[in-house]
């Protein structure tokens, strides 16, 4: 029992443009005296790849991240679908040669939640499958092999490798909880809305409480309705987002009966939650 948050596998050197280690933020926390581990100076990100790198079960091509969930789709542009069929063909083949079996391959126009200017066609693979190692190498040969006649149609396009059964999928829902649970929230609701101030000064944007489960569970399925501390920050906030999580985990472990369940989440603005 205490507080439950995804952990994050940071990767600095496979996605070193999301970085920013000379950002004002040490500077902003030095002055506020808030302490700082030399070891997370490369720990500073965007807040979208921070996320990213907590699901193992969504893949991009190096240097990339998938676009964030949720996300809106549609049917691939009229350029892609002229030469979808080689695109898929070439998934295929590299797939083959990595010994990954895919359950369903197509290409989709996906962008950030009500964000159409971050629209790109994406050849998305489907895998039931947990082993995620052979995964990057795959996602970057299918890249790099579609580039060249992507490049000739003029699309701009990106690669995903997925689970869809264990991707993270979460998604808001009324609390359906005791009353000792919503007063624990109520009572810890100050103390994290002055740590974020203090942490986040002119990045973060609410703070709030809600019912979290992954998108495919039942409504009224009350087991997964764990109740969450929401946070949203500015699309492409950049901190020392694991530091952070542990200084809110710290105000609501020591504000949450040892028997109760409460998680965390920092999410970007273009968060929608439901």
């Amino acid at each position: 029992m205490g507080v439950l948050v995804r952990k994050s596998r940071l990767d600095k050197m496979s996605l070193s443009k999301y970085f920013d280690s000379e950002s004002k933020l040490y500077s902003i926390w030095y002055l506020r005296g808030i302490q700082i581990n030399p070891c997370s100076a490369a720990g500073v990100s965007s807040i979208e790849l921070y996320n990213a790198t907590k699901d193992p079960f969504r893949v991009a091509s190096s240097g990339k991240i998938p676009i964030p969930w949720p996300y809106d789709h549609e049917m691939a542009s009229v350029k892609t679908k002229e030469i979808e069929t080689e695109f898929l063909e070439i998934a295929t083949k590299t797939l083959r040669r990595y010994n990954i079996v895919p359950s369903y391959i197509h290409v989709l126009n996906m962008s950030k939640r009500g964000l159409p200017s971050t629209a790109k066609d994406t050849i998305v693979v489907s895998i039931n499958d947990d082993n995620i190692t052979r995964w990057l190498p795959a996602a970057d040969e299918i890249y790099q092999s579609t580039l060249p006649r992507a490049t000739e149609a003029g699309i701009q396009f990106r690669v995903e490798l997925r689970n869809p059964e264990r991707m993270y999928t979460d998604m808001s829902a009324a609390l359906r909880q005791s009353k000792e649970t919503l007063d624990v929230l109520l009572s810890m609701d100050p103390l994290i809305l002055a740590k974020v101030r203090e942490l986040l000064p002119g990045s973060w944007r609410t703070v709030s409480f809600a019912g979290r489960r992954p998108i495919d569970t039942p409504w009224r399925d009350d087991g997964s309705n764990v109740p969450r501390v929401l946070v949203i920050v500015n699309m492409g906030a950049k901190s020392v987002w694991e530091l952070v999580e542990e200084q809110l985990c710290q105000i609501i472990e020591e504000s949450t009966p040892s028997t109760m369940n409460i998680s965390l989440e920092i999410l970007p603005g273009n968060f929608v939650g439901s």
